[in-house]
């Protein structure tokens, strides 16, 4: 936490801050769900706080996590030194991205889907309340930029997430060059089986029938366009990662969805009639 000038002035400090949304939350509290939701969020952030502590414990890296909750959004943050050379940062940075990854792994098993961004800039957080140009810039990403259910990372910011092998592998850049983390990545090709037991006692081929069974049924007629392609994204990219690890079983086919092409009735007027 930052700390107090002898007045009990605060102060802003640089972190790395991950801005998360649960996507779709809004919609759910005025619904007759409402209280399925409230549970499952409930489930997220207290399997979540689990493993925060569990990084938070790790002897000999103090990396000093700190969160802050409200409503669907979840703020996490962890300084960056200044003074204690880059090797420091550099195991910040690196957890960062593996805690935005596993986050967003458990948000999925209870079939929530995350948008976020990464950030680094000033900050102040501490029990009560959160402020500063890292919250402002990183809600500005998550709601105008990010678009789709992933957490993307600011652009200025993004050679400081790539210091080692691990994190070139976990974030992917799309077409319009915009980097995201990969979430099946930074947990499926992070971890080992006795790592991932912790967090999901799923074996490989459990785990991703699970994902499978979970993301079939989200793209529904009922939803808009702009719903369904969201998760169309979110389904692509968990495709390609079945494809890239020969588990093409699990791959959810979205040939058919929202509408299967060849049922759709067409209607012919006027001229058109003639050539039917």
């Amino acid at each position: 936490m930052v700390d107090n000038a002898d007045n009990d002035e605060i102060k802003l400090k640089p972190y790395y801050v991950a801005y998360l949304d649960i996507l779709g939350i809004k919609n759910a509290i005025n619904s007759e769900e409402s209280g399925v939701y409230l549970n499952k969020i409930n489930e997220l952030y207290k399997e979540s706080m689990k493993m925060i502590n569990t990084y938070n414990s790790l002897k000999g890296y103090k990396l000093n996590i700190k969160t802050k909750i409200f409503s669907d959004n979840i703020i996490i943050a962890i300084p960056k030194e200044e003074f204690f050379g880059s090797s420091t940062n550099d195991i910040r940075s690196f957890y960062m991205v593996i805690i935005v990854a596993v986050f967003q792994i458990i948000a999925l098993g209870l079939e929530l889907l995350i948008r976020g961004s990464l950030v680094i800039d000033n900050l102040y957080i501490d029990e009560n309340f959160v402020y500063g140009m890292a919250l402002s810039k990183g809600y500005e990403l998550e709601s105008s930029v990010a678009n789709y259910p992933r957490v993307i990372i600011n652009s200025r910011d993004i050679s400081l997430f790539l210091k080692s092998d691990i994190q070139q592998n976990i974030i992917e850049k799309d077409s319009s060059n915009m980097f995201y983390v990969n979430p099946f990545k930074g947990y499926y090709d992070t971890f080992t089986p006795e790592e991932r037991e912790i967090i999901d006692p799923k074996s490989y081929d459990e785990a991703f029938n699970h994902i499978h069974e979970i993301l079939t049924p989200k793209l529904k007629e009922d939803n808009s366009d702009k719903v369904n392609q969201k998760i169309c994204w979110f389904i692509n990219l968990f495709n390609k990662y079945c494809k890239e690890k020969g588990y093409n079983q699990y791959i959810v086919d979205i040939s058919k969805y929202p509408y299967d092409p060849y049922e759709v009735p067409t209607i012919c007027t006027g001229k058109a009639k003639e050539l039917v």
